[in-house]
């Protein structure tokens, strides 16, 4: 049995994320209330907050911690359109109350903005910082209906990014205006743009670079970069709603990837896609599972292995899930927001 300890979160609203730097020692959150927080483990185990207020202008949703080959840098991606990179600045001393339950800072910049990345045209949905091996990139999934990778062009000086590739992706199910609405700007401006709301990375450094992407035209794909260019490669199953979120499993030695979903649905699937030759994806097929009271899933992650898979769901459960023998994904733990164990199954 595991045990847990409760965090004053020390938000004003609903948080929107929370994400885990490399080693696990330290995690940010953030959330409609326009802050970010990060969370740092002292050395007689308690976590210590320290606050950046007024991170953006409008809701932040989401969270990606660099690899630590590259220091400590996250970015931040919020409804008013940008992308934030935030470094650490060293040496930076703060006063700790006595209970350990948030800190006044004396100085505001521990945390320093090193950049701002404002070419969307609408809100920026995710943010997901590339494996390491790609070097230091962050790519993004707006509302516009594009991915946008950006690249530090100096990795010694966070302020300089340059938006390297970026590319839409199409929903075949989307209607076109008849000639007489072609010149009405307000309607073509809002061609084509059903909306990205997540994306993953393909961790493997043997394959070329691939992002799976999911959106509001309840399509999860796999695009993949060939010789410089990014085309879709397959599509992920079939969703009947909007789809929350996207996971790309740790691969470790599999001839195949698994690739987890979550949307509106009170199901979550998990795609298999085998490898072929010259580092192609084929899709082989999906395992839909019903989630944990039969409440929609809003997030799925994997460990370190890919073998363990945790969804978290609207209701509040936290709950894991294995694969057994027979190829089904089986409920081993779960945790209600209102208890501090997890229950094991049987």
């Amino acid at each position: 049995i595991m045990y847990f300890s409760k965090l004053n979160n020390e938000h004003d609203d609903v948080i929107t994320d929370i994400s885990y730097d490399f080693y696990g020692k330290r995690f940010a959150t953030c959330s409609l209330d326009k802050h970010i927080k990060v969370w740092s483990l002292s050395s007689n185990n308690k976590w210590i907050s320290y606050d950046i207020p007024r991170a953006h202008q409008d809701s932040i949703w989401r969270l990606s911690w660099a690899h630590p080959e590259f220091g400590q840098l996250f970015a931040s991606c919020s409804e008013d359109r940008t992308v934030c990179i935030w470094e650490e600045q060293e040496n930076i001393t703060q006063r700790i109350t006595n209970d350990s339950k948030s800190t006044n800072n004396t100085s505001k910049d521990q945390w320093i903005r090193k950049a701002t990345l404002s070419e969307s045209k609408k809100a920026v949905n995710d943010v997901k910082f590339s494996p390491k091996h790609l070097g230091l990139k962050v790519a993004t999934a707006c509302g516009d209906g594009y991915v946008r990778i950006y690249e530090a062009t100096d990795i010694f000086s966070l302020a300089y990014w340059q938006l390297q590739e970026f590319f839409r992706v199409d929903d075949p199910n989307e209607v076109l205006p008849d000639i007489n609405e072609i010149l009405d700007y307000s309607v073509v401006g809002n061609l084509n743009e059903h909306g990205l709301t997540c994306l993953s990375w393909n961790e493997c450094p043997f394959e070329n670079p691939k992002i799976a992407i999911g959106g509001n035209s309840k399509r999860a794909v796999v695009w993949t970069q060939i010789d410089n260019k990014w085309t879709e490669e397959c599509l992920l199953g079939s969703h009947n709603d909007t789809i929350h979120d996207i996971a790309w499993a740790p691969s470790m030695g599999r001839s195949y990837h698994l690739i987890a979903t979550a949307s509106k649905e009170t199901t979550f699937q998990v795609h298999k896609l085998i490898r072929k030759e010259n580092s192609v994806l084929e899709y082989s097929s999906s395992a839909i599972v019903q989630a944990v009271n039969d409440s929609p899933v809003w997030r799925v992650t994997w460990n370190a292995t890919g073998t363990i898979l945790a969804t978290s769901s609207e209701d509040g459960t936290l709950a894991l899930w294995r694969r057994n023998f027979s190829d089904e994904w089986i409920n081993i733990q779960t945790l209600n927001s209102s208890s501090n164990q997890f229950h094991a199954k049987n």
